[in-house]
């Protein structure tokens, strides 16, 4: 998903405030780190980090996304590995029913 691929870049680069070591912990390259973060500023309206030469820094929005962007891919991370277990047949409902029976005395 696109999406959540745009997060974990978002993520990364907020960890390490550097596009090389975000880029080199997702085996991206720069460049592509940089689009993807500047389509996901445009796609959001907001600023997310100052950039320059030598730094970066997250905003006050980068700081306030943060959270919701790390909740986002670990509930992704948690249905994945649900729908494979799943698929896997380690996990699963189990129904058991039971009928009662009169009996004679």
């Amino acid at each position: 998903m696109e999406d959540l691929r745009h997060l974990q870049h978002f993520a990364t680069l907020y960890r390490t405030r550097s596009f090389r070591l975000a880029a080199d912990q997702l085996g991206i390259s720069q460049s592509t780190l940089t689009k993807t973060i500047q389509r996901l500023e445009t796609g959001l309206g907001v600023r997310l980090f100052n950039r320059t030469t030598r730094t970066v820094t997250p905003t006050d929005s980068a700081r306030t996304l943060v959270g919701r962007a790390e909740a986002a891919l670990q509930a992704a991370d948690a249905f994945s590995e649900e729908a494979r277990l799943l698929a896997g047949g380690d996990i699963g409902a189990v129904r058991v029913s039971a009928v009662a029976l009169a009996t004679a005395s």
